[in-house]
């Protein structure tokens, strides 16, 4: 059986490979010289796919060494939940303790336990030369009774790329009032939902300043949200009170950062609020990736 699959994951490259025209072979021979010159053995990789919110999930396969010297393979999936509004993430440790080999186009993680704990663990991540990826994992567990191996492939995910140096940013959840006062200030600043019947309001880029002046005694903000009848990421400058709240509010939940015109600002990678209903009235429920969190 092990032999079947060898045969069956090496067509897999070739096909896809091929798939991508006739340049695969110049592309594939141009990216193994990168990949060795930059690093034979890289601390971690990450191969990510995300729908959300149109589709509403977020894929993302990790490779990472460990203190040992050997790699973790995990998957975390991520997705909205249209009834509660919430974000419902999940991840789930594929292999760990694995020995890997890095080539263009195959990352290929593997723990042989047998006969001893009886067991094999593969995860296959499989590129094309275009960059699209799929994860395969593949399984062999001995029968302790009969000695018989048991066989199991299955594609995790498909339609994945890789990101280079990632490290995913930590993502701080904001409820109860709060999140009510974030949301309402985002829509009256004029943040839109990712489609015309989203139900969420998403930003990206943003930055507020606190403005001190005889003027103005509010503060300044500066997004990015989608146009959702064009789909088109529009810029939005917009000096108010409904600014002052958002600096209130994050600055509480991680996003104050040095500097700002008087010294008070927020930065934000990615704000994402939605609002739903329940017994009592209207709840939010806002997901903050702050600037100042690591990359």
């Amino acid at each position: 059986m092990k032999h079947v699959y060898r045969i069956a994951l090496a067509s897999t490259v070739l096909s896809l490979v091929a798939a991508c025209g006739s340049q695969a072979s110049h592309s594939t021979l141009t990216q193994s010289n990168d990949i060795g010159a930059a690093s034979s053995q890289p601390s971690i990789m990450v191969f990510s796919k995300d729908m959300r919110p149109v589709d509403g999930k977020l894929e993302e396969v990790t490779v990472k060494k460990d203190e040992d010297g050997t790699y973790v393979v995990s998957l975390r999936t991520a997705f909205a939940n249209r009834e509660t509004g919430s974000m419902v993430e999940k991840t789930t440790v594929l292999v760990d303790g694995a020995k890997c080999s890095f080539d263009a186009y195959l990352v290929s993680c593997r723990k042989d336990l047998r006969p001893v704990d009886g067991a094999l663990t593969e995860v296959n991540l499989v590129t094309a030369s275009n960059g699209v990826t799929i994860a395969v994992l593949h399984k062999v567990i001995v029968d302790r009774e009969n000695g018989q191996e048991n066989e199991s492939t299955t594609t995790i995910a498909k339609g994945l790329s890789r990101t280079e140096q990632y490290v995913r940013p930590i993502t701080t959840s904001i409820d109860g009032t709060d999140a009510k006062r974030v949301d309402s200030a985002l829509a009256l600043l004029g943040a839109k939902g990712d489609t015309p019947m989203s139900s969420f309001l998403s930003v990206s880029n943003l930055r507020c300043d606190k403005i001190l002046h005889p003027v103005s005694l509010h503060g300044s903000c500066t997004f990015t949200t989608i146009n959702p009848e064009t789909q088109q990421p529009k810029t939005i400058t917009s000096e108010s009170e409904y600014a002052d709240t958002l600096i209130e509010v994050l600055g509480n939940y991680g996003a104050a950062v040095n500097g700002g015109i008087n010294g008070i600002a927020v930065e934000a990678k990615s704000l994402r609020c939605s609002v739903r209903m329940i017994a009592d009235g209207p709840a939010a429920t806002c997901e903050l990736v702050a600037k100042n969190q690591p990359q």
